[in-house]
């Protein structure tokens, strides 16, 4: 599969100075953008382990109980990958060896959140896919490539954490649970209407900004009911059992385990070994994928390795990982040498960087006023701003003059909350400023 890569001690609002909008015949041009290269990624195979033994006193889980399989999309009866290329684009990625690009949304997914068979019949698993500007849409029946769209609703942005444990109250449909930037934590119950699929939110907790991951396993103790799991910035991973009560529907946390810290992205998969337990896959630093099967206790048996060391290291975003999921960062480094030519050393999701390549002309980009900034428009890709001339340009669309007011230029991301990337401005008496973008890299 190919994927394309493609402080603060005063704030001010100003008005004025942003002139959004095309450049006039006589505005003056920039230098040509200098472009991404071309990279290419191929997942390599999953070697998941065979089929477990059912729990004592159960049978393995069937259609949408208590441990549904969440990402079955070749029907072979094993849990599938879904997950977010550097261009934006969702892609999958099977057991079977099949792959596919499974892309639907006007503007990329933030996050993936697959939330198995919603309805049980043998059309296919259910798929949440959750836009930077907080737009959370339902696909339908999903396959390697396809799925049909369902549902939209918005506003999600006021969450940094959308999770699916499971079924948390026995109806045989997967709930959702999501945090907002507070820490505090809602639940949303599954309605089975494809129209509406989600209840009105209930709050059941505060304080769970304490943990940088926090995903579901299904049922992992053999009650019934969907368990959560967080881990601390210790890297320490607490268990958080169902418990079947509305009122308080996640019992108190119990330590389940110690240097999770190793890994910078856990997804749960839910029963896809067939035993009625759930199950986990880890990814390290390296970009090893590593499995965990469930013992029926609450506890994880000794991890197993199912992909070649560091094959996964290329994906920022794994559907139904626990990590609050960010769109339209830096995904690379800008470097201009002495010569003024331009050069782009795309990352490796490892801490490390790939080798770098030219992306200009020799010499172009001498005495350049420019930046490098997180994504202004809905792209996923982070931009290139530019001041010349006393005018800003972003990617070569011009936005404005007055910028040459400007000492430092930083474009950190969204800052305000509704999914736009947005730039911070100071100026050479000291003052800040913050411009809040358009989302479309206009103005």
């Amino acid at each position: 599969m190919r994927t394309r890569l493609a402080a603060c001690t005063a704030l001010a609002l100003s008005a004025g100075m942003l002139l959004a909008g095309p450049a006039s015949a006589d505005s003056p041009a920039p230098r040509p953008t200098a472009e991404k290269p071309v990279v290419t990624f191929d997942p390599p195979s999953l070697n998941l382990p065979g089929g477990g033994a059912a729990r004592a006193g159960t049978t393995a889980t069937t259609g949408v109980g208590a441990s549904p399989q969440l990402s079955d999309f070749d029907g072979d009866g094993r849990s599938d990958l879904i997950y977010r290329g550097w261009d934006g684009n969702v892609y999958t990625a099977t057991t079977t060896g099949q792959e596919g690009q499974f892309g639907y949304t006007d503007e990329p997914a933030k996050d993936i959140i697959p939330i198995g068979n919603q309805d049980g019949d043998a059309s296919g698993p259910e798929v949440l896919l959750l836009s930077q500007s907080g737009v959370l849409s339902l696909y339908t029946d999903a396959t390697t490539n396809g799925a049909s769209y369902a549902w939209e609703g918005r506003g999600w942005n006021a969450y940094n954490k959308v999770v699916a444990p499971g079924d948390v109250n026995d109806d045989g449909r997967a709930d959702l649970v999501a945090r907002d930037h507070d820490g505090g934590l809602y639940l949303y119950y599954a309605t089975g209407n494809r129209s509406a699929p989600f209840a009105s939110r209930v709050k059941i907790g505060s304080g769970w900004n304490i943990y940088d991951q926090l995903f579901g396993i299904g049922d992992n103790n053999g009650d019934g009911w969907a368990d959560l799991i967080g881990r601390d910035t210790a890297g320490d991973l607490w268990f958080y059992a169902g418990t079947g009560d509305k009122a308080r529907p996640f019992a108190a946390r119990v330590k389940i385990g110690t240097g999770w810290h190793i890994y910078n992205q856990i997804m749960s998969v839910g029963d896809d070994n067939g035993d009625g337990n759930g199950e986990l896959i880890a990814r390290d630093m390296k970009g090893t994928l590593w499995y965990y099967t469930g013992k029926g206790n609450g506890t994880l048996n000794a991890r197993q390795q199912v992909s070649s060391e560091g094959g996964w290291a290329g994906v920022p975003q794994f559907g139904g990982a626990g990590n609050n999921p960010v769109t339209g960062n830096k995904e690379g480094v800008r470097a201009r040498d002495t010569a003024g030519t331009m050069f782009w050393y795309g990352v490796r999701s490892t801490g490390l960087l790939a080798p770098r390549v030219q992306t200009s002309d020799t010499g172009n980009w001498k005495g350049a006023n420019f930046t490098h900034i997180s994504s202004t428009d809905m792209d996923a890709s982070s931009d290139l701003a530019e001041v010349y001339d006393n005018g800003l340009y972003i990617d070569g669309v011009y936005i404005g003059t007055g910028w040459s007011a400007y000492n430092v230029l930083v474009g950190p991301g969204d800052l305000s909350g509704d999914g736009k990337g947005d730039l911070l401005a100071r100026d050479r008496s000291g003052i800040l400023y913050l411009y809040k973008g358009n989302g479309a890299g206009t103005g």
